[in-house]
C-alpha cells in the first residue's frame, strides 16, 4: 500500500530516482518511509505511473510536471495506479541505449496528491 492505495511493486525494472527530499515546505511525509513497508503511514501519497518517451520524459521532468498541450480529457497530468496499463506501447515508448544498445521502456513513478486528482472513469484507461 502506498497512500491507502494498492501498489505493485515494479519488479524487473531498472529504476533511477529524483531528488525530491525537503524540496516542498510541508515536509518529506509525502513519500511515506523509508525502505521496503507494506503499509500506508499518515500524509503518504498513492504511487502512479505514466508510460512516455525518454525525450518526454526529459522535458516532464524539467518542467516539473507542467500539464502538456494535449488535454484529451482536460487539463492534467494524466498517468495510471496501473504499471501494466503504463508499460502498454501506446504510453511507454523503448528507446535503445546509445552505451551498451539495450532496449528500454521509459515509466515514470509518480506520487500524486490524492486531494487534487481526477480519476478518469474510462474501462480502457
Amino acid at each position: 500500500m502506498r497512500g491507502d492505495q494498492l501498489y505493485e511493486r515494479p519488479k524487473g525494472w531498472y529504476r533511477m530516482a529524483l531528488k525530491v527530499k525537503v524540496k516542498y515546505p510541508d515536509g518529506d511525509a509525502w513519500l511515506g518511509t523509508k525502505g521496503w513497508s507494506s503499509h500506508s503511514v499518515p500524509g503518504e501519497r498513492p504511487v502512479s505511473y505514466q508510460g512516455t518517451s525518454l525525450d518526454r520524459a526529459r522535458g516532464i521532468i524539467k518542467t516539473h510536471y507542467i500539464a502538456g498541450a494535449r488535454a484529451k480529457y482536460g487539463r492534467g497530468v494524466y498517468s495510471t495506479p496501473d504499471i501494466h496499463v503504463a508499460r502498454k506501447d501506446n504510453y511507454s515508448r523503448i528507446f535503445i541505449s546509445k552505451k551498451t544498445g539495450k532496449r528500454y521502456k521509459v515509466i515514470l513513478q509518480n506520487r500524486i496528491n490524492p486531494d487534487i486528482r481526477h480519476i478518469c472513469k474510462e474501462p480502457t484507461h
